[in-house]
Protein backbone atom coordinates (compact mmCIF):
# COMPACT_ATOMS: atom_id res chain seq x y z
CA UNK A 1 0.00 0.00 0.00
CA UNK A 2 1.26 2.98 -1.02
CA UNK A 3 0.31 5.97 1.34
CA UNK A 4 0.36 9.75 0.86
CA UNK A 5 1.72 12.01 3.95
CA UNK A 6 -1.39 13.19 5.60
CA UNK A 7 -1.18 17.33 6.03
CA UNK A 8 -2.30 18.65 9.19
CA UNK A 9 -4.72 21.39 8.96
CA UNK A 10 -4.12 24.37 11.99
CA UNK A 11 -7.05 26.78 13.02
CA UNK A 12 -5.68 30.19 14.53
CA UNK A 13 -6.35 33.62 15.55
CA UNK A 14 -5.94 36.07 12.64
CA UNK A 15 -2.08 37.89 12.64
CA UNK A 16 -1.99 41.48 10.92
CA UNK A 17 -0.28 39.51 8.23
CA UNK A 18 -2.92 37.36 7.51
CA UNK A 19 -5.04 40.37 6.52
CA UNK A 20 -4.30 40.94 2.95
CA UNK A 21 -4.42 37.48 2.63
CA UNK A 22 -7.81 37.21 3.52
CA UNK A 23 -9.09 40.14 1.97
CA UNK A 24 -7.80 39.00 -1.37
CA UNK A 25 -10.41 34.96 -0.41
CA UNK A 26 -13.11 37.29 0.28
CA UNK A 27 -12.57 39.51 -2.56
CA UNK A 28 -12.90 36.31 -4.64
CA UNK A 29 -15.82 35.19 -2.73
CA UNK A 30 -17.56 38.58 -3.19
CA UNK A 31 -16.86 37.81 -7.31
CA UNK A 32 -17.97 34.81 -7.07
CA UNK A 33 -21.28 36.14 -4.80
CA UNK A 34 -21.96 38.65 -8.10
CA UNK A 35 -22.12 35.74 -11.04
CA UNK A 36 -24.67 34.38 -8.86
CA UNK A 37 -26.77 37.15 -9.01
CA UNK A 38 -25.67 38.89 -5.73
CA UNK A 39 -27.18 42.49 -5.99
CA UNK A 40 -26.17 44.21 -3.10
CA UNK A 41 -24.18 47.33 -3.81
CA UNK A 42 -20.53 46.42 -4.93
CA UNK A 43 -18.15 48.84 -3.59
CA UNK A 44 -14.66 49.04 -5.99
CA UNK A 45 -12.35 48.08 -3.26
CA UNK A 46 -14.78 45.26 -2.01
CA UNK A 47 -12.00 43.68 -0.03
CA UNK A 48 -10.71 46.41 1.65
CA UNK A 49 -14.56 47.83 2.66
CA UNK A 50 -15.25 44.05 3.98
CA UNK A 51 -11.79 44.27 6.50
CA UNK A 52 -12.63 48.01 7.48
CA UNK A 53 -16.30 46.62 8.35
CA UNK A 54 -14.87 44.29 11.10
CA UNK A 55 -11.27 45.18 11.94
CA UNK A 56 -11.42 48.21 14.52
CA UNK A 57 -13.87 45.62 16.62
CA UNK A 58 -11.07 42.22 16.58
CA UNK A 59 -11.09 40.58 19.76
CA UNK A 60 -13.59 42.50 21.16
CA UNK A 61 -16.97 41.93 19.35
CA UNK A 62 -15.42 40.48 16.15
CA UNK A 63 -13.04 37.29 15.33
CA UNK A 64 -10.70 35.81 12.28
CA UNK A 65 -9.84 32.43 12.39
CA UNK A 66 -7.76 31.30 9.66
CA UNK A 67 -6.98 27.56 8.96
CA UNK A 68 -3.78 26.60 7.28
CA UNK A 69 -1.02 23.90 6.14
CA UNK A 70 1.96 24.18 6.05
CA UNK A 71 2.65 27.89 7.02
CA UNK A 72 -0.18 28.41 4.16
CA UNK A 73 -3.76 30.17 5.12
CA UNK A 74 -6.08 28.23 3.06
CA UNK A 75 -9.08 30.00 4.45
CA UNK A 76 -11.29 31.68 7.12
CA UNK A 77 -13.83 32.26 9.35
CA UNK A 78 -14.99 35.59 10.89
CA UNK A 79 -17.47 35.77 13.29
Amino acid sequence: MNEKAVNHILYRQVKDTDLPIIMDMYTELNSYFYKLGYRLPHPENVGQVWLDSFQRTLGRFSNVFVAEIENQVIGFMLC
